[in-house]
């Protein structure tokens, strides 16, 4: 059930940014938060400024009262200015990180079906990043 809906646009920080209003949405109480990410291949003369070169997106509920969780997510948010947002696995070797909201979804999705410990650094816009730490259940 769902009794409102927001949305969050934020250019290349949006995936980032709507996954911290969901973290606060929790705080606040607020359970079955569906989380949703895609890009799009932007039209000509955008497309010559902004390349993504094919749609991406996908879903993430998050807290739900009816389903098993797959992964527990721990968030925290790093109130510094992160030039380039990276995205380390357990094994501490970094990786670039995906700038567009729908690959940044994808890399969190990725990491929750592995079903190993991972870290993941999301540049969240607000002048910081989120530090979200995935345990598989």
């Amino acid at each position: 059930q769902c009794d409102w809906s927001s949305d969050v646009c934020s250019s290349d920080l949006s995936f980032g940014a709507g996954l911290a209003e969901c973290c606060l949405r929790f705080a606040e109480g607020q359970r079955n938060l569906l989380l949703v990410a895609y890009d799009i291949p932007p039209p000509y003369p955008i497309a010559l400024h902004r390349r993504i070169d094919n749609a991406i997106g996908g879903a993430l509920l998050l807290a739900s009262d009816h389903a098993l969780p797959q992964a527990w997510l721990t968030i925290r948010y790093q109130a510094d200015k992160v030039s380039e947002s990276r995205s380390t696995a357990a094994t501490s070797q970094a990786l670039p990180a995906p700038s567009h909201p729908g690959a940044c979804l994808m890399e969190l999705l990725k990491a929750i079906a592995k079903k190993e410990s991972t870290e993941l650094r999301i540049n969240a816009g607000f002048g910081g990043t989120l530090n979200v730490c995935v345990e598989p259940c």
